[in-house]
């Protein structure tokens, strides 16, 4: 889900239909963007450039030749005027890249991982971005910022790299944490193990064994790395995760994926292998992500399946009764975690099979 947080497309479509019109009726004039505002499609300017005096009037040097500020008429291009523009005077036989008309583009960035996106498309509503979109650029953006900052940093990011798009709209990703406030986070969660500290994507916590069930981090190579070592020793470390003092289990399974290989930032994921292992002697665990959409009976099912000696039918409805008898108790989540169970090996479970059974509850 995406939630819209700024949407300038009125006056992002009036400012590139000006610039299409000014280069229209000025052929052969080479545009620069300021420095301190660069524009996508048009020649950056560069920074800390030495300042010259040419008829009287200052110039700048560049790799390309002298830029003067260029004086639009406001009456004519209200919107280009601000844009702090500078016109080139190329050197001779300099070859300058003719400046090009952006096309409008929309970002969006996820508040925890702060990893921004810009799809080539100009959507005003989250129901019309379907996310298929080709994907233009990603990098980290800083989700404090204001939206304003924000759309600034992507749209300075694009400009640098040569890239021709505009972002005019800026949406968030929605996050399942309690911390969320007016679509920003505050104090979001963390794991730390003393050495590094990164932000949660997804935990689950067993709050009576206190140990660590599922975490999902970002970070970069380094960071993630240290935080699978303590997570994978066998002296059952002691970590922070959202607060709260939990150990590992030492059994993970982990997923890594790549989100930027230029800056080596990842995403980290170990899963206890109680969650998934067809034999559970000692007990299982049932969880289920937000964007899941599964059958609770079925999945509760497939996991007592692994737990108990005989096979639970799918359609069996077990979960209210295994609670009341503290057979299943309710684990701490977060984030990308919708749920999750912890499901006890105690006899209880085929004596509270028997009796649904012969009450006719339960069907064969």
């Amino acid at each position: 889900m995406l939630t819209l947080l700024r949407d300038n497309t009125r006056n992002a479509t009036r400012l590139l239909q000006e610039l299409e019109a000014y280069l229209k009726h000025h052929p052969g004039t080479f545009l620069m963007s300021s420095s301190y505002e660069p524009f996508p499609g048009l020649l950056p300017f560069p920074e800390n450039a030495n300042r010259v005096y040419h008829n009287y009037v200052p110039h700048y040097e560049t790799p390309w030749g002298l830029a003067r500020a260029a004086q639009l008429p406001v009456g004519g291009y209200r919107e280009l005027s601000y844009a702090g523009l500078h016109i080139l005077e190329p050197e001779p036989g300099v070859e300058v890249p003719a400046p090009q008309v952006p096309t409008l583009a929309t970002a969006v960035i996820n508040p925890v991982t702060s990893l921004g996106t810009v799809y080539a498309a100009a959507r005003t509503s989250a129901e019309a971005f379907t996310g298929a979109e080709p994907c233009i650029w990603q990098g980290q953006v800083d989700p404090g910022q204001s939206e304003h900052r924000q759309l600034q940093a992507v749209t300075t990011e694009l400009a640098r790299l040569g890239l021709p798009y505009y972002p005019a709209t800026l949406f968030h990703e929605d996050v399942a944490y309690p911390w969320r406030r007016h679509h920003r986070l505050i104090n979001p969660p963390t794991v730390s193990n003393h050495e590094v500290s990164l932000p949660l994507v997804g935990y689950v916590v067993d709050q009576k064994s206190q140990e660590i069930i599922y975490l999902s981090v970002v970070g970069h190579k380094t960071a993630t790395r240290s935080i699978w070592g303590s997570l994978s020793t066998k002296h059952r470390r002691v970590l922070t995760v959202a607060n709260l003092r939990a150990t590992s289990t030492h059994t993970y399974a982990t997923f890594t994926t790549v989100l930027d290989p230029d800056t080596g930032l990842q995403r980290l994921q170990l899963v206890d292998r109680r969650v998934f292992a067809t034999e559970a002697a000692e007990g299982a665990y049932l969880v289920i992500p937000q964007a899941a959409d599964v059958d609770l009976e079925a999945a509760l099912a497939a996991r007592l399946s692994a737990v108990l000696p005989i096979a639970v039918r799918p359609h069996w409805d077990l979960l209210k009764a295994g609670k009341d008898l503290a057979l299943i108790r309710d684990c701490l989540v977060g984030g990308d975690v919708r749920l999750a169970y912890a499901l006890t090996a105690d006899p209880g479970w085929l004596e509270l099979i028997h009796n649904q059974v012969t009450a006719g509850a339960l069907t064969l």
